[in-house]
């Protein structure tokens, strides 16, 4: 992995710095239309399959730390709306927040604070607003990783344009969720219309949903390993099925940070070898952005290594395809390019099993 250049310093829109340390209610009236450099929406724009109905741009600056142990991290978070026009926008914000800068188009908000709970609430169409503070809370440190969660919902289309900026030493190791379109050395970005998914039944949103993990060098990483892996076919089933026995080992000095999901492939030749990670057709766990990998009795899936351990799992897949099937087996799936964990050695999570042909299945048939 290359090291990361620092990141460059961002400043805030020039407004009076709100300090919240009051648990009452504050009223603050419109401030200054966008600035005169920002280009309309429509200028930035790109085609679609889906019309987006307004845009959301969301930017987060990761501060740095002179200590790596330490355990909250300083962040800068900033939200510009263009074209969400609502009579009224209820917004949270961390408990902790601080230099709260909000501008309006028009009309006026409050700040509802308590011990608990702070609320931003604006009042009146906006058809362009900003706000942005600092936090503590937001981004968290996991082992030798920092975690730092974006989402974004809402049940119009609209597209999302976010940058995650992080400041040396700090590195991208990878995404669970919605991954960035666009990867540089000291930020990853978003641009997209996010997925029409559904929360819970018959509620549907165009949710994002991004769990960023970026690597400190500064601290012990781990080194996941396929050790060795053996492939076998159990033909006595009416469908034949693939057993596989996995001995895999972390021998690094710390845990994984994120749980390291195993993907077993098996594709139907003539079929390329995976690339890494996020290369996901004919894997067991799925081609959506969040993992769907099977459970067995021997194992579950992700798994947790601590540094030094060791571990022999067995599982079975069902082949219900006929054809030359081809096997690879992927540890630390998912992510980005070296996955979800920043590793000493990432050339040792992905091995050939071999291959196996499966003749024409005949199912029973049933009559009804």
């Amino acid at each position: 992995m290359t090291m990361r250049t620092p990141a460059r310093i961002m400043t805030t829109l020039g407004l009076a710095l709100l300090m919240l340390t009051l648990t009452t209610a504050v009223r603050a009236t419109a401030g200054e239309r966008p600035p005169a450099d920002r280009p309309p929406a429509a200028d930035r724009a790109a085609p679609f399959d889906v019309t987006p109905v307004f845009t959301r741009i969301l930017t987060v600056t990761v501060g740095s730390s002179i200590d790596p142990f330490t355990s909250t991290y300083a962040s800068f978070w900033e939200t510009e709306s263009i074209s969400q026009v609502y009579s009224f926008y209820e917004i949270p914000l961390p408990t902790d927040t601080v230099d709260l800068d909000v501008q309006l188009t028009q009309g006026t908000y409050d700040l509802i604070t308590g011990s608990d709970a702070i609320t931003l609430v604006i009042h009146g169409e906006q058809p362009w607003f900003y706000f942005a503070y600092r936090t503590g809370q937001r981004v968290e440190r996991r082992g030798h990783q920092l975690l730092v969660q974006l989402t974004a919902s809402n049940n119009h289309p609209y597209r999302f344009l976010g940058t995650l900026i992080f400041t040396d030493p700090h590195q991208y190791a990878g995404t669970l969720g919605i991954r960035p379109t666009q990867i540089e050395s000291d930020r990853v970005r978003w641009d997209l219309i996010p997925p029409l998914v559904e929360i819970e039944p018959g509620k549907w949103r165009y949710r994002v949903i991004a769990d960023n993990w970026l690597a400190d060098p500064r601290l012990d990483w781990p080194d996941l390993a396929i050790e060795a892996a053996a492939l076998g076919v159990d033909r006595s089933p009416l469908v034949p099925e693939a057993v596989v026995t996995v001995a895999l080992k972390n021998s690094g000095a710390t845990t994984t940070s994120t749980p390291a999901y195993l993907n077993l492939y098996d594709r139907i030749a003539p079929a390329p070898e995976p690339t890494g990670p996020i290369d996901l057709a004919g894997g067991w766990c799925g081609e959506d952005i969040f993992p769907l990998c099977p459970t067995y009795t021997t194992f579950t899936n992700p798994i947790t290594l601590g540094p030094g351990q060791a571990v022999t799992l067995t599982a079975s897949l069902p082949l219900t395809n006929a054809g030359l099937h081809q096997f690879h087996l992927q540890l630390d799936a998912f992510g980005g390019p070296v996955g979800l964990n920043a590793e000493t050695d990432e050339t040792n999570n992905l091995i050939g099993l071999g291959e196996a042909y499966i003749g024409r299945l005949y199912l029973p048939l049933v009559r009804r």
